[in-house]
Order: structure tokens, then sequence, then C-alpha cells
């Protein structure tokens, strides 16, 4: 599908739109109003009328008009460009025969897959067999208002019932196929979720898009899920999220368990903005997909050390989305499921109200394991927190959970940093914007190619691949379609930081280069330095003679800075 983003560009004013569900107010070149994508009191959300794109600087989300309403209406790009084909009468984008054949290949997933539905429903509650998986399902404790509500079935006992009765509805053998809900071999075709308690998995647009099935057969593997197909993805797919979805926007907040019957029994119970992931731990991907709907995340694990653990790894990844989520430990050998089947539902909302966020569950975690008393317990809590530090990349809460060790071992920050050797710059954090020299250049050659030119290539090679990414393909290919989802994400960013260099761009542009000139000679001087210790070392002086006319140079090009900048 190749969508004519020109057009929409020309023809689609995105100021326009985005007034339809954002208050829009005027500052200089662009407007202002509070993002719909996350709660603030002070305006951050900036859409820009000229370039037409948008950008927030709280929650770092950016796009142009579809990236928009994709979020906004939670609806994907097809029926995005649909609604706005009708509502325009313009061509928006070309529906070439590659993107015909994946729509008709998904199209008929969902059909063969909604009628599958009907299929184990009907075996559920109208055959004889049916009797044990509905018994199964009442001894979990669930009512009939639940299995109904989520469209629970049984697929048979029979091996291949499904298989025949598709077929008798004329549906294609290739296309059952695709779908997962049959098995071919040598020894014939056969169904796929045969003797298992079948739970539909539902997409946020309403479409069932696979099933789980837990088996009544103690020699089969106790849960399946479907093979994942053109629409659907473990990865990217949450449980009872097409239930969910109405209380998450209206609470702005979200329960995730582990299974479907965590899940089945948390609704139930009535805590009705709940999901669960599909045999996987929580991804990237649930989380984005989550971000724009919710402001709070409630992780509930087991209270086992396996659960524990799983709260952990969470932990990196939430806080690497600039999110501190909460995490909510159960008493060990409990979930969801047993607490409310035992009725104690007040243990669960207590165990919720007492939850603690990422970063204090993670110094807590720890605390438990080594005593702070001592010299001993000290090193081994550092040095545990500090493998959490190196694999979370977000500065904000990289700085947060350097404060707190700081709070809880009595070490200065900066001592802190010096353990973990993280330099003094990952810690100062600028909670609008942190715009880095690179960010200011680069936002100035989006704006004025020229000046390329004027940055040397040795300069150039210390930017982020990000950075130089979005210099190559924008400012010197402009192809920007082939950024990536990060680059483009910095792209959108910058051009709006980009309006704010009308006045001294010369000025700023070469302050912010001499800047970085002085940095990338202090870091070869350093190396020099180094090598020049070896080599006295090693005896090797025609090394040291060489490496001390190269220091020479450096400090020449140093002088001649200082000069330009007193200029």
């Amino acid at each position: 599908m190749k969508i004519n983003r020109e057009l929409i560009k020309e023809k689609i004013n995105i100021v326009e739109y985005i007034s339809r569900y954002v208050s829009l107010n005027k500052r200089g070149k662009n407007y202002v109003g509070l993002c719909p994508f996350h709660q603030e009191k002070t305006p951050s959300f900036t859409v820009s009328e000229n370039k037409q794109i948008f950008y927030c600087f709280g929650c770092h989300i950016g796009g142009d008009i579809l990236e928009f309403l994709k979020r906004y209406l939670k609806l994907d790009y097809l029926q995005i460009l649909e609604i706005l084909e009708k509502e325009t009468g313009l061509k928006l984008f070309d529906r070439d025969k590659e993107y015909d054949k994946k729509l008709k290949e998904a199209r008929k997933i969902t059909e063969i897959n909604k009628r599958a539905t009907v299929f184990f429903i009907n075996n559920l509650y109208k055959t004889s067999d049916g009797a044990k998986a509905l018994n199964y399902l009442k001894n979990r404790n669930l009512t009939i208002e639940t299995i109904k509500r989520f469209y629970l079935g049984y697929g048979g006992a029979d091996w291949d019932r499904l298989y025949r009765t598709l077929i008798s509805e004329n549906f294609d053998r290739k296309d059952i196929e695709k779908t997962g809900l049959i098995s071919v071999s040598s020894g014939g075709v056969r169904d796929f979720f045969r003797n298992r308690v079948i739970f539909p998995i539902v997409n946020i647009k309403g479409e069932i898009i696979a099933f789980g099935g837990r088996s009544l057969d103690s020699s089969l593997p106790k849960y399946v899920n479907s093979q994942e197909t053109i629409v659907f993805s473990k990865r990217n797919t949450l449980y009872g999220i097409n239930i969910a979805k109405e209380n998450l926007e209206r609470s702005k907040r979200v329960y995730i368990v582990e299974g479907y019957m965590d899940c089945l029994m948390m609704h139930q119970a009535g805590f009705n903005n709940t999901v669960a992931t599909l045999g996987t731990a929580i991804t990237e991907e649930h989380i984005k997909f989550l971000k724009p709907l919710v402001e709070v995340f409630y992780l509930i694990y087991d209270g086992d050390v396996a659960g524990k653990k799983a709260a952990l790894r969470g932990v990196e990844l939430f806080l690497n989305l600039g999110i501190n989520p909460h995490i909510v430990i159960l008493p060990e050998g409990e979930d969801p499921d047993s607490l409310i089947a035992k009725g104690l539902e007040s243990e669960l909302k207590n165990a919720i109200d007492s939850a603690k966020n990422g970063i204090d569950f993670l110094i807590n975690f720890y605390k438990m394991l080594y005593s702070l008393s001592s010299v001993t317990g000290q090193r081994a809590f550092i040095l545990q927190i500090k493998k959490h530090i190196e694999n979370i990349t977000n500065p904000l809460e990289r700085a947060l959970l350097i404060r707190s060790v700081s709070e809880q071992t009595g070490f200065t920050k900066e001592e802190i940093l010096d353990i973990f050797q993280i330099k003094e710059k990952s810690d100062i954090i600028n909670l609008e914007v942190n715009n880095t020299p690179e960010d200011t250049i680069t936002a100035i050659l989006i704006k004025n190619p020229e000046y390329i030119t004027q940055i040397e290539n040795e300069i150039l090679a210390n930017f982020s691949k990000e950075h130089i990414s979005v210099i190559d393909k924008f400012v010197t290919s402009k192809k920007t379609d082939d950024l990536s989802d990060v680059e483009s994400q910095l792209y959108y960013r910058l051009t709006i930081l980009s309006d704010s260099f009308d006045e001294n761009t010369n000025k700023i542009f070469f302050d912010n280069l001499i800047f970085l000139k002085k940095r990338h000679y202090e870091r070869i001087n350093e190396e020099l330095t180094n090598k020049i210790k070896i080599a006295e070392k090693s005896g090797d002086f025609t090394r040291v003679k060489e490496l001390l006319r190269k220091k020479d140079e450096i400090k020449n090009k140093q002088k001649e800075l200082l000069k330009l900048r007193s200029n």
C-alpha cells in the first residue's frame, strides 16, 4: 500500500483536524495544547501548520495527521485513509496487488475465525461431549455470564469435525490452514483445538484474530495458541483488550496479568480494565500499544521467585519507555484466579492498593537480599542495581534510580555516578525536552541543509546513528519515508524545534559546533595521553615522539577554537 503523503499534506490541514479533538492556541508559528495522549497541566503538545506535523515534548510522540488519527481514534492506517478519502473525495493511497492480497488474506482469516467461534460455542452448549468443558469452566468458578461475554467454547472430541464443517460451508482448505485451526500431516487433517476449552482472542476492533486452547486431556500440552498469522502476533496482542477498552480509556489505568483465567476472573470480580499476555512476558510492543490509552500501569505477578524475577524484567522494560509502573506482588502460591476463587477479592485489592512503583520495587527487592548496614552488603546491593542501570537507556528513569540508590546507601549522587561509571551529563534531565548540541545542529540542518558543508566528517561521525540517519535521509536524500520509528520521532521533534532558531541561527549553529569540536579534541587528547603512557612503558620512543606531535596538532586546534569563541 503506497500512501500519497504529499497530497495529504497539501490538501488536509493538520491544525483543522486536530482542533476537532484538542483545543489549540497559536504560539508563534505553531499551535500548542494539552496532549491527548498523556495527562498534563502545562501544554507541551505542539502542531506545526507549516510542516503539517505534531510532536509532544512531554510523552515524545509525534507524526503526521495519519499518526495522530491512528493513535487518537484507535484505528489502523487503512481505516483512517478510507475515512479521509470518503470525507475529502481524494484518492490518498494506491491499492496495489500486494496490498489487495494481504487485505483479502486478513479478511478471510477473521471470517473463518468468526465462523469457527460459532462452532466452538455450539459445541459447548449443544453437544453431549461439551458438557465436560462447560463443567470444567464452572468448576473454575466462571459464571455463565462471563463465559458468554468472552465467547468461550469447546473444540469438540472428534478429530476433524470443525474442518469438515468449514469445508461444507465452502471455505477453501488452504485458507483454513492459514488460520492454524487445522493440522495437516501424512496421516490426514485434524482439528488443532480438538478436546480443548476455547478462548477466542479478539483485537481492539472486535475481530476474532486467533484462539487459545486449554486441554481437557492430560496427555496433551495444557495450553496452546493459534499459530502467528498476518492478523495475529503474540508480542502485539493482549487478551481481553476488546472488553477492557472502554474502561481503560475512562479510568486511564490497566491491570496486566499472565493468562486467560486470571484475566477472566479479574473481569468477573469487577476489575474490568484487565488484559493478559499470551504465554509471553510483557513486551515493548504491548506497552507502546497501551500507552496512548492509559497512564497508570499495574503489573500483577505471583509472589514466588519466578514472579519477582519477571517483575524485575518488566520494570526495566517500562523504565526504558519512560514509564514507572506499579508492581503488584501476590502472596506466594497465589494468582488473581486463585484469590478470587477463594473469595479473597479484598486481599487482591489490598495488594493492588499497596503496590510499589517500579523503582521502589527494584530497590526493595535487593534490600531484602543484602544488608545495607555492612560494606559487603552495600557492595552486593550496588553491583546488582548496576546491572539494571546498564540496561535502562531512558535518562530520566536512570536519574531517578540513581537518586534512590544514593538515598538508600548514603553515597552521594556523584559517588554513585563514579561507581556506575556514568558520565554526569547522563543525569542532567530537562523534563520538557533535553536538547543536546547534536539535536540543535540536526534541527538547523533540517531547515538549512546548506550548513552541512560547515561540519567536518570527524565531528559528524560522533553523532548518534539516529541523528546521522536523519541528516543523511532528510538533509541529503530527502527520503523521509525510509526513517525507522525511532528516527521518525527524532525527526518530528527536531523539525518542531527548528522553528525556534529563526533568529541568530548562524550564532546558535556555530556555538554548538564549537562545543562539539572542543569535546572531540578533548577526547582525542585523552586517548593520545593514554597511548603515550603505554608507548613509554614499552620503550617505543619513536612512537612517543609521533604521538606528542599529534598532541601538538590537537593543542593548536584547541587554540583556534578559543579564538573563534572569543569572536
